[in-house]
């Protein structure tokens, strides 16, 4: 079985992530370690439009930076199997220095079936080590997180991005 990747939402960013036949085990069950590839695989160039207006790879290469995974951890209350078709949204949380958070709950029918943390750190590309981040993609996280509310409430409605929450340097050359 195989599906495409899809955006089904844009505020809060939905997901519908691609599901693999090599995704499950023998009895059907998805493997552990997928969970992270559907995570930090998932298409951000495809849901970047939402947030820059442009494919994220483009963005963050306009203003030098890589964002690899520093962190990433799970909390599974429910399993996917084979034929399973189930949603992520994403929420921006916590927006310190050199990293941000991402808040991942998975869903299939309305019913939670994992939660996930995701802490993506900014480099230079080309270099070493981490720099602080920019302002432009603080700008967008911050507006991002004023617009969504928290992924874990069910009730969170559909909506389209709206690129004019965003302050400062983003607005203009994301």
């Amino acid at each position: 079985m195989k599906t495409q990747e899809a955006v089904i939402c844009e505020a809060p960013v939905t997901i519908r992530p691609g599901v693999k036949w090599g995704d499950f085990d023998p009895a059907g069950v998805v493997y552990t370690v997928t969970f992270a590839e559907y995570l930090t695989g998932a298409d951000w160039p495809l849901y970047g439009g939402c947030l820059f207006g442009t494919r994220t790879q483009q963005a963050t290469n306009n203003h030098g930076l890589g964002t690899p995974t520093r962190a990433l951890s799970f909390d599974f209350v429910g399993s996917l199997w084979a034929n399973d078709q189930f949603e992520m949204t994403l929420h921006a949380l916590d927006v310190p220095t050199r990293t941000f958070d991402v808040q991942i709950a998975a869903r299939k029918h309305g019913e939670l079936v994992f939660t996930a943390q995701l802490t993506p750190i900014c480099i230079p590309r080309g270099e070493k080590g981490s720099v602080e981040i920019r302002p432009m993609l603080r700008s967008v996280l911050d507006a991002y997180r004023r617009a969504c509310g928290n992924p874990l409430l069910s009730s969170a409605s559909c909506q389209p991005f709206d690129r004019n929450l965003i302050s400062g340097p983003a607005s203009s050359n994301a």
